[in-house]
């Protein structure tokens, strides 16, 4: 099921994404680095070929929606648990460096 949702992110942003380049927003680099721990190669390159920040927001919303392991409740517990963990090692590891705990 999952292969089956990133061979259709790879075919519909490919073929969408014939417009002009818009650059990678501050937003999207930011979110690149929060998932690095978890985005596939994959999705990576679907990722870094879109060429609008609409597409970019699209694609982040699949991205987590693929990861809710109850998709019938209108939470992500996956999103929830991952920002859980991602703010603790912010707050617990990242006091003394110039480097964010969860990197």
């Amino acid at each position: 099921m999952k292969k089956l949702s990133i061979i259709f992110l790879v075919i519909f942003f490919f073929f969408t994404s014939l417009r002009a380049d818009e650059a990678l927003s501050p937003e999207h680099k930011d979110w690149l680095e929060l998932v690095s721990p978890i985005i596939t190669k994959i999705e990576q390159d679907v990722f870094s070929k879109l060429k609008t920040q609409r597409e970019r927001a699209t694609f982040i919303q699949i991205f987590w929606k693929q990861r809710d392991p109850i998709p019938e409740t209108s939470k992500n517990e996956f999103y929830q648990e991952y920002m859980k963990r991602v703010q603790f090692a912010d707050f617990n590891f990242g006091r003394q460096t110039s480097k964010k705990g969860s990197r």
